[in-house]
């Protein structure tokens, strides 16, 4: 079991696009916007070009009716109608509430972590980061960092780094240090002027588009790990929504497999997934669950996961300890670093023999060897640690097992909010524009002419 993996593919940036049709600019007093036909005797029926399904993206059990802004945060009809209200409110609390190191039940993070809590990175009704030029911890900052050795400069490709973990450890408990020192972190975001195909900047109608994306840079002293990487290039994540998740856990192997065998006529697919050669999936593409149970990849940017069971939130990015993982969320290079460094013993040195103190678990004897020793152990992610039974200090799981099925109850059954206006002739236009001649069809002609041929399945 490692957790602390990547995949060997990244995406070469974040694109971000704005369109000039979506200004306000040609309403004004003299020519006010026109009010529109509600929608109400419309919903759930074929209206224009859409379909009566298309009022309901996620089926008729896995969206909700609200389509306000806290929408995003409801639970899907298939959890009423189940019975699982009280425990869906339970995990909604344990997403977004703000973790301590002392207070139960929303205790646990550290000593190092990612963020202390799920909406620092999913902000918004459990949606996506902001654009931000740095990567500070805090509310509103979904981005992580992809390190890697490139397979060939300047390349996409490559081998993640040992020394960081898929979600990135931006922040730690005094006397220790994050892996990377967030405040080091350059983040640039650069336009773009012109397209690698060669593609307009602009629709066959004339309408413009703009496009940034960002570079990100990380010198050698901004990591806390022994040893420090070299020869590394860097990309950024952005945090995705968590809307709809369940409906994708309820893809059944042999539909993606389909999937897969569908697209790779055409296109050449993930070769860590996919062999383009002989058109079939790799022994690579499956995950198996706790009971062994084999799914195709789906989950997390690193598509490390097949089912949303296996999900490790909460502890692999705010290292809150369960009973069914033994160890931390690291890398062997961090935990090294801190049994080694001076301040970090130092400290616990002078306060660890209080047993309230937080560095207590680490002081072991006292001595200095035998706090490194100790801190080496705890620190460490190797599967052979046990947190709960060891020499050092025996520690006691953060979150119950009932919790995290209610967890698993909210992560599953978060529901997509219904389209809304789908009467709306303007809406309809827009449908036509974006699968048309005008939209995603000619702009998906000019990146498959590039390097972003390459189709990605997540």
């Amino acid at each position: 079991m490692r957790h602390n993996s990547y995949s060997k593919f990244f995406l070469a940036g974040v694109l971000l696009c704005s369109f000039a049709a979506c200004s306000d600019d040609n309403v004004s007093p003299e020519t006010p916007q026109q009010p529109k036909e509600s929608e109400a005797k419309y919903i759930g029926q074929a209206v224009g070009n859409f379909s009566a399904d298309e009022w309901y993206p996620g089926g008729k059990l896995g969206t909700t009716e609200n389509t306000a802004a806290g929408g995003y945060e409801d639970n899907t009809p298939a959890i009423d109608e189940q019975g699982l209200t009280d425990l869906f409110n339970q995990g909604d609390m344990m997403v977004s509430a703000k973790y301590t190191l002392s207070t139960e039940p929303y205790k646990g993070w550290g000593p190092v972590a990612s963020r202390r809590s799920c909406e620092y990175c999913h902000s918004g009704g459990y949606s996506h980061g902001h654009s931000r030029n740095d990567m500070e911890p805090v509310k509103g900052n979904g981005y992580i960092v992809s390190v890697y050795t490139p397979d060939a400069p300047g390349s996409n490709n490559g081998t993640p780094i040992d020394q960081l973990t898929t979600f990135t450890m931006l922040q730690a408990v005094e006397p220790f240090l994050p892996p990377v020192d967030p405040k080091q972190i350059k983040i640039t975001w650069h336009d773009v002027t012109s397209m690698p195909s060669g593609l307009p900047m602009q629709f066959p109608d004339g309408e413009k588009f703009s496009l940034r994306y960002p570079s990100v840079a990380i010198p050698q002293s901004a990591f806390n790990t022994d040893p420090v990487p070299s020869n590394y290039e860097v990309r950024l994540i952005a945090s995705c929504n968590f809307q709809g998740l369940g409906l994708i856990d309820a893809i059944s192997n042999e539909d993606l497999k389909k999937q897969y065998e569908t697209e790779g006529r055409f296109v050449e697919l993930n070769p860590e997934f996919w062999d383009n050669t002989t058109k079939q999936l790799k022994p690579e593409a499956w995950a198996s669950d706790y009971f062994g149970n084999k799914f195709i990849k789906r989950f997390n940017y690193d598509l490390l996961d097949g089912c949303l069971e296996n999900d490790v939130a909460l502890w692999d990015e705010l290292n809150i300890l369960r009973s069914d993982i033994k160890h931390i969320c690291s890398t062997e290079a961090w935990a090294k670093a801190m049994s080694e460094n001076q301040n970090v013993i130092d400290y616990i040195q002078q306060h660890g023999s209080n047993p309230t103190s937080y560095v207590h678990p680490y002081y072991n004897d006292g001595t200095r060897e035998g706090i490194k020793k100790a801190v080496g152990y705890l620190l460490s992610p190797n599967d052979n640690v046990d947190l709960y039974n060891n020499p050092y200090f025996n520690f006691k799981p953060e979150m119950s097992d009932d919790a995290y099925h209610a967890f698993m109850v909210w992560h599953r059954g978060l529901a997509v909010p219904r389209a809304r206006n789908l009467n709306d002739k303007e809406v309809q236009r827009g449908k036509e524009l974006f699968v048309g001649d005008l939209g995603m069809r000619s702009l998906s002609q000019g990146f498959l002419d590039n390097r972003c041929r390459q189709s990605w399945l997540f």
